[in-house]
């Protein structure tokens, strides 16, 4: 390989790796998250169903409401979500039925278009909320982090109903 080629090879290179880290340094986009508007259902190994409903509310707003219902159709929980994008930070916002004065903020950190990770780490639990579209009629949830010190996990798979 003569001294040219290798200068080219050197440059290619270069250009790749800057690429990747301009990539990976794009502010992430309200847009990103559209795919979750709709109806979700999970049903669990106990016998219970759970139930995520994303609407879009403007160019920087969704509202969520989730909640879960046990065999005979009674309500378990629910909770109220909202994803909000402000100055350049997307964050999801979970309010508990009875008080919704006293919510829980997570800051969006980007993985990918496809996979959206909220994280507070100062949450008695979750700290993390993963969300994972599979494709555009399946989508994972997973709550993680501790529970009384110990590391915990809650997983569910949701399909779209409509």
């Amino acid at each position: 390989m003569n001294a040219l080629n290798k200068h080219f090879l050197k440059i290619g290179l270069f250009l790749t790796v800057l690429i990747i880290i301009l990539h990976s340094c794009q502010k992430p986009t309200f847009s990103d998250f559209k795919n979750l508007e709709g109806t979700w259902i999970a049903a669990a190994e106990d016998n219970t169903t759970g139930y995520e409903i994303w609407t879009i509310a403007d160019d920087s707003t969704m509202n969520g409401t989730g909640f879960q219902l046990d065999a005979n159709g009674d309500t378990i929980f629910v909770e109220y979500m909202t994803l909000i994008q402000r100055n350049g930070l997307i964050i999801y916002r979970a309010f508990p039925y009875d008080d919704k004065s006293k919510n829980v903020d997570f800051t969006f950190k980007p993985d990918n278009e496809n996979r959206w990770i909220f994280e507070n780490p100062l949450n008695e639990f979750p700290q993390q909320i993963i969300y994972e579209l599979k494709d555009p009629k399946h989508l994972t949830i997973t709550a993680k982090g501790k529970i009384s010190g110990e590391p915990g996990e809650v997983f569910l798979e949701f399909s779209k109903y409509k």
